[in-house]
């Protein structure tokens, strides 16, 4: 979905650095809140969480894609674009830990190794698909049904997360959220650095998706 709305606003707009702008804002809430979803992924229902992640996000899509389909001008259609990257943002901050928190939760001894491995390449393969997919379908079909699509997959999500059964052990601690940042301050220091990394270079891969595919998809 994206690279779509990429798409999207680099046909609305005409400029990729628009787009970079936006994608760069969008980053920031991770930069923040990174540290943040793991503390929550030990301390909280991991499938409650992933639940409500997932159907929050599937909500956030739905109300941009009504927006959207209501006339309204491109700078707005922007900026509904741009609120909805920011959102998904923060969503995402606290999804990627809880996801490979469960791994432990739902395995034992050597199937951990093999579990985490498996989750991995699933996401890795995601990564590489999911620009083609979807650039394929917005060339087909535009950008709104890709939305809609979009949250039946999140939809879909939520109620399979439903069913899973995870361990409920928490971690117990006494130690607030800021004590544990200030306690654990190289690692939060380190990935931020590294969502620094994150905030230069994915805008400026973002960017580019499009304009390789433009030739293609528009021979499709």
């Amino acid at each position: 979905m994206k690279l779509a709305l990429s798409m999207y606003v680099l046909e609305a707009t005409g400029s990729a650095a628009v787009f970079a702008g936006i994608l760069s804002v969008a980053m920031v809430p991770t930069i923040i809140l990174s540290p943040l979803g793991g503390i929550l992924a030990d301390r909280a229902d991991k499938r409650k969480v992933m639940v409500a992640l997932d159907a929050l996000s599937g909500i956030f899509v739905l109300c941009a894609v009504l927006f959207l389909s209501a006339p309204i001008s491109t700078q707005k259609a922007l900026g509904v674009i741009g609120v909805l990257l920011v959102l998904l943002s923060i969503l995402g901050a606290f999804e990627t830990p809880t996801v490979q928190a469960c791994i432990p939760s739902m395995l034992e001894g050597s199937q951990i190794i093999r579990g985490n491995a498996v989750v991995n390449q699933i996401a890795s393969f995601s990564y590489l698909t999911a620009p083609v997919l979807g650039g394929v379908l917005y060339a087909a079909f535009g950008l709104k049904p890709v939305m809609y699509a979009s949250v039946a997959c999140f939809g879909i999500t939520a109620l399979f997360e439903c069913f899973i059964r995870l361990d409920s052990q928490r971690i117990e601690s006494e130690e607030g959220v800021f004590e544990i940042i200030r306690r654990e301050s190289v690692f939060c220091f380190q990935s931020a650095m590294d969502c620094g990394m994150l905030l230069i270079c994915f805008p400026s891969a973002q960017c580019r998706l499009p304009s390789v595919y433009f030739p293609f998809l528009r021979c499709l």
